[in-house]
């Protein structure tokens, strides 16, 4: 198999086993963050497909590790979904549950607001240099999404995110199944740019989504999968969701944020108002503030000191007074 390619159809599950791959959602949600679905559903629908499951709740763990516990037979990659202080999703996999549960404790449980869903106190620099620590595969969600707000390439372009980070991701998602196909399209070149390893999921909200997005590798373990993806031997195969399929997961969204309306509120504000604001003002004291304008004046000097010196400059001829103006002068000092 040619790896490292995306394909924009429906993937074919029965296909995919009885060609000996394994089939994963990288990328979906429960009942333990922003939507209702219950662990038991999620678990009948991923056995029936025949596919392995990422359970990557919002800044949360429980329900990955419940998946686990009670589904030995299924696939379950630890991971979650975190929401960083800039409002990029990064996609967090880890080759144990006991890491998972270790990073998760240590780092994102205590830097969740008032809406456990959404923004961390944690940056993408520091979830980067964090992560280090572990043994673990790092994806931006969505790179390309709607709204902008929540996209990794967003928070680069209002300056929130350096692109030195680039480095020290593993992948990218490329298809994700609650994107538009262009958006999907934009994350796939991207991926290619930045020569990284491409994943994909459903970011079901609904049951029915579950498995519209998967990715495709060897290996039937944790390690196997993540070792494989990391090497960029993986495919994704999936397409997204229609638009009259959209309404209910917006709903269920909606809904559940709704449980934290007054944090919510602070949190868009934070993000949409007051982070751009603080950064134009670095960005202004940067090209315009005291430092630069005394860099701009010792340059001139130094300009100038140059100048003359080739030129041989003396100083300007010494102008004599015209005889009328100097005898005036005489003339008012003696009176």
């Amino acid at each position: 198999m040619n790896w490292q390619s995306a394909v924009f159809q429906k993937p074919q599950h029965n296909s995919i086993l009885q060609n000996g791959f394994a089939a994963i959602d990288m990328h979906n949600h429960s009942e333990y963050s922003d939507t209702t679905t219950p662990i038991r559903t999620i678990a009948k629908k991923a056995r029936k497909l025949g596919i392995g499951i990422a359970l990557t709740d919002h800044n949360e763990v429980a329900g990955n590790i419940k998946l686990a516990n009670q589904n030995p037979d299924l696939l379950v990659i630890p991971g979650l979904e975190i929401t960083t202080k800039e409002m990029a999703h990064v996609l967090t996999y880890f080759y144990t549950h006991d890491e998972m549960c270790d990073f998760f404790q240590k780092h994102i449980k205590d830097s969740r607001g008032g809406n456990p869903n959404l923004a961390t106190n944690v940056s993408v620099t520091d979830l980067l240099d964090i992560t280090k620590n572990y043994n673990c595969v790092i994806a931006p969600a969505h790179p390309f999404a709607f709204p902008k707000r929540f996209s990794f390439i967003s928070a680069m372009e209002r300056g929130f995110v350096d692109k030195s980070v680039l480095k020290s991701l593993d992948a990218v998602e490329v298809i994700c199944g609650a994107n538009l196909r262009y958006m999907n399209k934009c994350a796939l070149d991207w991926t290619e740019e930045l020569n990284k390893a491409a994943i994909g999921g459903s970011d079901a909200h609904t049951l029915g989504s579950l498995g519209s997005v998967v990715t495709v590798t060897e290996g039937s373990t944790i390690e196997e999968v993540l070792n494989n993806i990391k090497n960029k031997k993986s495919n994704v195969i999936g397409t997204e969701a229609k638009l009259y399929q959209r309404a209910v997961p917006m709903a269920k969204i909606a809904s559940c944020h709704l449980r934290y309306f007054k944090p919510t509120m602070k949190s868009q504000y934070e993000i949409s108002v007051k982070m751009p604001l603080a950064n134009t003002k670095k960005l202004l004291a940067k090209k315009l503030g005291p430092e630069k304008r005394a860099l701009q004046r010792r340059g001139l000097v130094q300009g100038l000191s140059h100048l003359s010196e080739e030129l041989e400059f003396r100083g300007y001829p010494k102008i004599k007074r015209p005889m009328l103006i100097h005898k005036f002068e005489t003339f008012i000092r003696k009176k």
